[in-house]
């Protein structure tokens, strides 16, 4: 019985697995005949598992400093003190003054 258990849960996550695959398959060729259809250039795409993080990018640099999800200064006694922090340590905002 155990057996037959741990060989369903194998199947099963490989069903997942392949899912997921298909879906992103499904949506990368919908959206590369979108921009086909736009006439627009893809200088890229990034898939990745990184969770709860936006870096905006453009010419291959930072457009603003990013804030992540794990980072530590955040980690203050009160949110006013965590804020606090947080701005004063981020670097200026290129091309202000």
């Amino acid at each position: 019985m155990w057996t037959a258990c741990r060989s369903w849960l194998r199947l099963r996550a490989w069903l997942r697995a392949l899912v997921w695959r298909n879906t992103v398959a499904e949506a990368a060729a919908a959206a590369a005949a979108a921009l086909q259809a736009a006439d627009c250039r893809v200088a890229a795409v990034v898939l990745s598992g990184q969770m709860q993080n936006l870096i905006p990018v453009a010419d291959g640099r930072c457009l603003r400093p990013a804030l992540l999800y794990s980072d530590t200064r955040a980690q203050a006694s009160s949110p006013n003190e965590r804020a606090s922090s947080i701005v004063a340590s981020l670097p200026a905002e290129r091309g202000s003054g």
